[in-house]
């Protein structure tokens, strides 16, 4: 008898271990690192603040900066052209692992189509950790598109898709993604056209009726789980109609008793669309800096937010931001602290 349970438990122990190497073979094999794999890493109840949303938001806030002016700790979970439809299970996914003071929620693509290409579900769903909220996040974010349901199942486990990629492995596969600094991409480059990023209406648009029911969901959400949240319309070139149904959404949100700050709207960050920007949609490390020094401040004085400056155990966001620096005068051959001084009207 003894012998039969050595064996159960061998066969277990050998299991166990070949599930951990085959999980992560198949995060080497995965398309590639970035800032939702990367919050796991984070130890457990250390973020202030969640910002969730698309590249807009990981080429704007700068958060190791925001931690170095105030204290306090910003992760963002952002992933190129992330659907709005993914903030919920992205907050639910959030709340198992921190205690954060406030959710922002980027709606630059409230009123954009639900249909999101799949290699943008992907980037949320395959970082995920397995769970029934990343189960119904796929579920959830493939309903607004074409694919077949019986399809659903390459997107659950996805070393379906990924068992060939074995072919095309490189060296950058084994390495730890070191672009990220704490979350933001910061760009040198300077769009070649003036981006128009002003938002000059006030005119609405009905939402689409699956993008107003996505938002309720999202809202009730929130409420029904008493989360603090604010909303922000990133800065960058918008359709009109897109802007019309923004503002509806915009109304939406403040006749629930939302807070949402529009940044196009806000002439005092001076933003300039022939020089902050690297593209139509993403602030250079210029505007980035501008964005960020606005917004760290303005969430310092509306929210009980910490100060965790000198507590050791908070070292590697001391750590990231003289990385940055290092890293913006490599880029530019500029000093990251004149920029600061540049632009800053914050007393430090």
């Amino acid at each position: 008898m003894k012998t039969k349970y050595k064996n159960i438990l061998k066969v277990t122990i050998f299991l166990l271990i070949f599930c951990i190497l085959l999980y992560n073979i198949f995060n080497i094999l995965w398309l590639e690192n970035h800032n939702i794999e990367n919050f796991y890493d984070e130890p457990k109840d250390t973020l202030d603040i969640i910002y969730i949303g698309a590249s807009t938001v990981h080429h704007s806030f700068n958060a190791a900066l925001a931690y170095n002016l105030y204290g306090y700790t910003t992760n963002i979970l952002s992933s190129s052209t992330q659907p709005f439809s993914a903030a919920k299970h992205l907050m639910k996914e959030a709340e198992k692992y921190q205690n954060p003071v406030l959710y922002i929620l980027d709606i630059g693509r409230v009123a954009e189509d639900l249909n999101a290409r799949r290699s943008n579900i992907r980037q949320v769903t395959d970082a995920m950790k397995w769970s029934d909220n990343r189960t119904n996040a796929i579920n959830e974010m493939l309903s607004y598109t074409d694919v077949d349901k019986k399809d659903y199942i390459n997107y659950k486990y996805s070393f379906l898709l990924y068992h060939n990629a074995w072919r095309s492995l490189k060296v950058t596969n084994f390495e730890k993604n070191n672009d990220l600094y704490k979350g933001y991409i910061p760009s040198p480059n300077v769009s070649e056209e003036e981006i128009y990023c002003d938002w000059d209406t006030t005119d609405t648009m009905e939402l689409d009726e699956k993008n107003e029911a996505n938002l309720n969901d999202i809202m009730e959400y929130i409420k029904s789980n008493n989360i603090n949240v604010l909303f922000i319309v990133p800065i960058k070139e918008y359709k009109e109609e897109i802007k019309k149904k923004t503002n509806s959404a915009i109304e939406i949100l403040e006749s629930n008793g939302f807070n949402v700050i529009n940044i196009g709207k806000i002439k005092e960050i001076g933003i300039d669309g022939s020089k902050d920007f690297f593209d139509k949609d993403h602030l250079n490390v210029e505007g980035g800096t501008k964005f960020t020094l606005y917004l760290a401040k303005y969430l310092k004085e509306h929210y009980n937010l910490p100060d965790h400056r000198g507590d050791s155990n908070y070292s590697s966001w001391d750590s990231e931001y003289i990385r940055l620096k290092e890293l913006y005068k490599e880029m530019t051959k500029n000093d990251f602290d004149e920029l600061l001084e540049k632009y800053s009207k914050i007393e430090q």
